[in-house]
C-alpha cells in the first residue's frame, strides 16, 4: 500500500502542477481577452469606439481661411482703387496746371507780339500822329483804338496825350475817354469761358484779353478753355459788367450758352 501511496502521491503532485499549469495559463488568457474587450470597447473594435467631438473652429477651419482670404482680397482691390482715384485725381489736376500755364505764356506771347505790333505801327504812322491836321490825326487815332485791344493801347494813348503839342492834346483825350467806355458797354468781341457751378448752374464769362481771361479762370476745376468770341451782341448772352478784371459775365443759368461759346 505504501509504495503505491508514494506512486500515487508522485502522480497525485504531477496532476496538480499540471492543473495549476492549465489554470494559469487560463487565467492570462482571459486577462489579455478582457483587456482588449475594454480597449476596443462595448462593441469590441476599437474602430467602432466614439471619437472627440471637433469644436466650431476646427470643422470650418478651411471655410473661414477661404473667408479671410477674400476679405483681404476685397480690401487689396479697394485699397488700390483708391490709390488709382488719387493718382488719377492728381494726374487731372496737373494737367489742368499745365493747360493753365500753358494758355498764359500764349496769352503772355499774344501780348508781347500785340505790344510790338502797335509801336511798328506807330513807328510806321508817327508823321500822321503827330500831323497838324485834326482829320489826320482822328482818322489815325480811330484806327489805332479799333485795331488794338483797351490793355494794350490805353497806355500809348496816354503818354501821346501828356507829350503831344497842347493843340493836339485832344484828340488824344478823346481816345482815352472812348478807351474808358469800353469798359463800361457789353463787348461785341472778347475772350470767353463757360464753367459749371457746384449748384449745378453755369456761368459765362468774357474779358477783354487772353491773358485776364486765362487769370480769371484759374482755380476752376470745371472751366473750359478761353477762346475769343465776335459777334456777342448777336448773342443770347445778357451779361452784367464790372466783374473779376473788368470782366461781363452771367450767372445761374440752367444750360450752358450754345455756341460760338466754348462748350463745357
Amino acid at each position: 500500500m505504501t509504495g503505491y501511496s508514494d506512486i500515487g502521491g508522485c502522480r497525485l503532485r504531477k496532476c496538480r502542477d499540471i492543473v495549476a499549469t492549465t489554470m494559469t495559463g487560463d487565467l492570462e488568457s482571459n486577462g489579455i481577452e478582457a483587456d482588449k474587450t475594454s480597449q476596443d470597447g462595448p462593441g469590441g473594435s476599437r474602430a467602432d469606439a466614439p471619437h472627440h467631438q471637433p469644436n466650431f473652429f476646427n470643422r470650418n477651419l478651411g471655410v473661414l481661411i477661404t473667408a479671410a482670404t477674400t476679405f483681404l482680397g476685397l480690401c487689396l482691390s479697394a485699397t488700390q482703387i483708391w490709390v488709382a482715384n488719387i493718382q488719377s485725381d492728381r494726374e487731372a489736376q496737373r494737367r489742368i496746371a499745365e493747360n493753365a500755364a500753358a494758355q498764359l505764356e500764349k496769352s503772355r506771347e499774344f501780348d508781347f507780339q500785340e505790344s510790338k505790333d502797335l509801336r511798328e505801327f506807330i513807328i510806321k504812322n508817327y508823321a500822321q500822329i503827330t500831323s497838324d491836321k485834326e482829320e489826320v490825326r482822328n482818322g489815325i487815332r480811330d484806327l489805332m483804338i479799333s485795331t488794338y485791344r483797351p490793355e494794350i493801347v490805353t497806355p500809348i494813348v496816354r503818354q501821346l496825350g501828356a507829350f503831344s503839342p497842347k493843340q493836339q492834346q485832344a484828340t488824344w483825350g478823346e481816345a482815352a475817354v472812348a478807351l474808358a467806355g469800353f469798359a463800361s458797354r457789353k463787348p461785341d468781341t472778347a475772350w470767353c469761358y463757360q464753367e459749371k457751378k457746384s449748384d449745378g448752374t453755369y456761368g459765362a464769362y468774357c474779358h477783354s484779353s487772353n491773358a485776364n481771361c486765362v487769370t480769371g479762370k484759374q482755380g476752376s476745376r470745371t472751366a473750359t478753355a478761353c477762346i475769343q468770341v465776335s459777334g456777342l451782341s448777336q448773342t443770347e448772352w445778357h451779361p452784367t459788367g464790372k466783374g473779376l478784371l473788368n470782366s461781363w459775365y452771367q450767372e445761374q443759368m440752367n444750360s450752358p450758352l450754345p455756341p460760338p461759346f466754348p462748350q463745357p
